[in-house]
């Protein structure tokens, strides 16, 4: 079992009732395997799903956030636990940690990111902390940043013992399973993609625009950076794969690629069909903007480069030590 994995799982054994609340695909990355290790316990283990995760985990059954709120209201709820990921909706994330403080139900933060610390906790128009019982991050870099932004608004200095250095199941597991393709299957990988003898470049997309109002949030888009990789980096005699990110608007990607990428004479394809695994094993190059599939890539040995060509003083620089001497800027 992975050790961020058995990390979590320490965390939780003493509860007789644990939910899974998850909205966003890097939540699920990191809360799924916890799950898978802990369902076949003598627990009552359930899924609260929403957002992306609702309609793209169908196979999965799962209670509505309002049915998990009414069945714990105004009761003793000690044996009770809730673990969330974190998600874009940042008021979303605290106001079920408000409710579980209000109702004695103990709640865990797992972040499966890097930045944005302060903002699942702190309502900034309110001036209010919405903190749960326990906050999971990934390494000592990310406890440093969060404590040094939490500190100053806690009443109680004690609460950064709740902090706890657990590691990402997410990436282990993916890691894992990519050093787990062998030869012959990458051979196999490589006549799927149509790559023959060419060398595999694969840019992982994330969806900036959607997420960050366009270019005045970060100086960048998904939309500007791929011009510049198209633009900048010797591709003619590779191989070139696009993979979206799960929540990417396809149809708007595939547009961009139609009217400013085509008429390049560039063997290029949307990465699509097989695992984010699949493609990053057979993979000789790896690029991206800031994306958690980009540090997998890292861990797994690949050569990457991250393009933030344009980035403002808003964009996150959290990464910067895990790609040094590989950023683009």
């Amino acid at each position: 079992m992975l050790e961020s994995i058995q990390n979590i799982l320490s965390l939780i054994t003493t509860f007789e009732k644990i939910h899974f609340y998850c909205v966003d695909p890097g939540a699920f990355a990191v809360l799924n395997p916890v799950y898978e290790a802990k369902k076949n316990d003598r627990v009552d283990i359930r899924w609260i799903l929403d957002g992306w995760c609702r309609n793209n985990k169908k196979e999965i059954s799962f209670i509505e956030l309002s049915t998990f709120e009414n069945s714990y209201r105004c009761k003793l709820n000690k044996d009770v636990c809730l673990v969330l990921g974190s998600q874009t909706s940042f008021k979303s994330t605290q106001d079920v940690i408000g409710y579980c403080r209000e109702n004695g139900i103990y709640s865990i933060f797992l972040f499966d990111h890097w930045g944005n610390y302060l903002s699942h906790f702190y309502d900034y128009e309110k001036s209010k902390l919405y903190l749960p019982n326990k906050i999971c991050v990934i390494d000592d870099v990310s406890k440093k940043s969060l404590v040094s932004v939490l500190t100053p608004l806690l009443e109680d200095k004690n609460y950064i013992n709740n902090i706890v250095v657990v590691g990402h199941p997410g990436v282990e597991k993916s890691v894992a399973d990519i050093h787990n393709i062998s030869k012959k299957e990458k051979v196999s990988i490589r006549n799927k993609i149509g790559a023959g003898n060419k060398k595999v470049i694969l840019f992982l997309s994330e969806p900036i625009e959607k997420d960050l109002d366009g270019k005045s949030g970060l100086g960048y888009t998904e939309y500007s950076i791929l011009t510049y990789f198209f633009n900048n980096f010797a591709l003619y005699n590779a191989k070139v794969l696009i993979k979206p990110h799960p929540r990417q608007d396809i149809k708007a990607l595939r547009s961009f690629l139609a009217n400013e990428i085509n008429h390049m004479e560039i063997d290029y394809e949307l990465a699509e069909g097989l695992s984010l695994e699949e493609f990053i094993a057979v993979s000789d190059e790896v690029f991206g903007i800031t994306t958690m599939a980009l540090v997998i890539a890292l861990k797994a040995g690949k050569k990457i480069k991250s393009i933030q060509v344009g980035r403002n003083e808003n964009a996150n620089k959290t990464l910067d030590k895990i790609f040094a001497g590989n950023l683009v800027i």
